[in-house]
């Protein structure tokens, strides 16, 4: 997580493995007692995570996917 946030703090965009990553991490740390573990590395990235997914993953989705 420190990795992807140097990354993209330094100006970089993120790939898709680190975009699963982060989502990875968000789904383990869900069922933990981990929220200032969270706080501290998942909720910085969170907007770069999301930017990632609107300009790469939901422009090539297909429009009866996301119906739902």
């Amino acid at each position: 997580m420190t990795a992807i946030r140097n990354k993209v703090e330094a100006g970089n965009m993120m790939n898709y493995s680190e975009w699963c990553s982060i989502n990875s991490y968000k789904g383990w740390l869900k069922y933990a007692d981990t929220f200032r573990l969270y706080q501290k590395y998942v909720v910085p990235l969170l907007p770069y995570a999301d930017d990632y997914y609107i300009r790469n993953i939901k422009p090539n989705t297909k429009k009866g996917l996301n119906a739902a």
